[in-house]
């Protein structure tokens, strides 16, 4: 699962970006890539959709969306 949670998330994060062939990582900062906090609102609000979650209100920290990894173990946490 952690896989397709992650491919997921990449093609969001290239999408939000405008960024579709750019090769991410899953430790790749992504706030010194670019992630603005327009984008990271758009961000939060497609992932709350496509998963079915809410995000409260002290997870929405840059820190918290600063990587794939980040952004997986956090979704990961509220769909278990």
């Amino acid at each position: 699962m952690i896989n397709e949670l992650i491919s997921k998330v990449t093609d969001i994060v290239q999408k939000l970006l405008d960024r579709p062939d750019w090769p991410i990582t899953t430790e790749m900062d992504l706030i010194s890539n670019g992630l603005s906090s327009v984008n990271m609102i758009l961000l939060v609000v497609e992932l709350e959709e496509l998963f079915d979650i809410v995000f409260e209100d002290y997870e929405l920290f840059f820190e918290s969306f600063s990587t794939v990894q980040k952004i997986a173990e956090l979704i990961t946490r509220k769909v278990e």
